[in-house]
Parts: C-alpha cells; sequence; structure tokens
C-alpha cells in the first residue's frame, strides 16, 4: 500500500511552524496516521507517534487528535490510514535578562 501524498508532521516541520508562527497563536493541521501496525503503509505513524511528534517540537496541543471525513477535505479514502485533525497552541515566550 502507497501511503497518502500528504505533510508528515516531523518534529522539526513542528518546530519550524511554531519559530514562525506569532505567539499565542492556534495553528490547526491534519494528518494521515496509520490504522495498523506494520508495513502496510510505510512511513505513516499512529495518532500516538503524532503527539509524541508534538511535545518533541515543545508544542502543546489544545485537544487530542480528532478523526476527520476524508470527504471534508476531499482527500482518498483508505482502510490503512485515517486522517486526523488537531488545533496545536503556540506558546509565548518571555524573556527574563538580569540586563538593564
Amino acid at each position: 500500500m502507497i501511503p497518502p501524498q500528504t505533510v508528515q508532521h516531523t518534529p522539526d516541520l513542528l518546530a519550524q511552524i511554531a519559530e514562525v508562527a506569532a505567539p499565542g497563536a492556534q495553528v490547526s493541521i491534519v494528518q494521515a496516521v496509520s490504522t495498523e501496525r506494520g508495513d502496510t503503509c510505510p512511513g505513516l505513524i499512529s495518532a500516538s507517534g503524532l503527539v509524541s511528534r508534538i511535545k518533541l517540537a515543545g508544542l502543546t496541543k489544545s485537544e487530542e487528535p480528532v478523526e476527520v471525513s476524508e470527504a471534508h477535505f476531499d482527500l482518498i479514502r483508505s482502510a490503512h490510514f485515517v486522517y486526523h485533525s488537531l488545533v496545536l497552541l503556540i506558546q509565548r515566550i518571555t524573556s527574563h535578562s538580569s540586563l538593564p
């Protein structure tokens, strides 16, 4: 099975999103995630793997990943993967300096 040609949100890509988004912003992402273990769709991660990547990138999720309909985004269907959507919160970073 060939995985869908969607963006795979790696920790590096998620960190870049956090870097360019305004502090306090909410960023909505959709990603295809595997429904099975094994090599039926190489390169796809599970929904829990997506959450782990979000944490590794230093982002906060506002909700658990929610399965979305393929028809909503006009995407292909498969028994091997589903699409999950979630909203990421870009944290406000404050700098505390002892310099005047």
